[in-house]
Formats: C-alpha cells, structure tokens, sequence
C-alpha cells in the first residue's frame, strides 16, 4: 500500500488480490488518490465503427470498467494492442 503496483496480464478475477486491494484502499490515508496501475487491452465489440448504438455501449463499458477497478484504488490504462505494452514500459523507465 505504500508503493506504486503495475499489474499487467491480470484479470483481477481472484478474490484474494481484490481483497488485498480493497484492505490497502481502506488503510490509504487519502482515499481520493489511486497510486496503483492496471494495463487493459480496450475490448472491441463487433461492428462498433459502423454502429453508434455499439460506440455508446463501448463507451460506457470501459467506464465502468474503469470505476469497478477505481473503487479498488487501480487506474486503468488502457491499450488497443499488447504489443503497445513494452513501448509503455520503456517510457516509464525512461522518467
């Protein structure tokens, strides 16, 4: 709780690791502040380019998306590739 976690490849489906999550969240002393990251690839819904109704569902999936891993204090970045993922992590190297 007191460093900067990156989770990359990790479903966030085990109880466990959500769990600690939510303890740490909970032990923050400013609960506003999420200082850990998860990358995400953006989940692409068949014909969501040609449909807008498709566009809005996306839109409002990733959100909350975003807000469910908010809620246990991760950011989420988001990638269209994992093939982007080392690209962001040189960057972050690089800082």
């Amino acid at each position: 709780r007191e460093r900067t976690c990156l989770f990359i490849g990790v479903s966030m489906t085990d109880p466990n690791v959500r769990r600690l999550l939510e303890i740490a969240k909970r032990k923050q002393s400013d609960v506003e502040q999420s200082n850990h990251f998860i990358i995400l690839k953006r989940d692409v819904f068949s014909e969501e380019s040609e449909n807008s109704n498709m566009t809005k569902f996306s839109n409002v999936y990733h959100a909350l998306k975003e807000a469910e891993f908010k809620e246990l204090g991760l950011n989420v970045i988001w990638v269209k590739e994992h093939n982007e993922i080392p690209g962001l992590l040189d960057s972050l190297r690089t800082q």
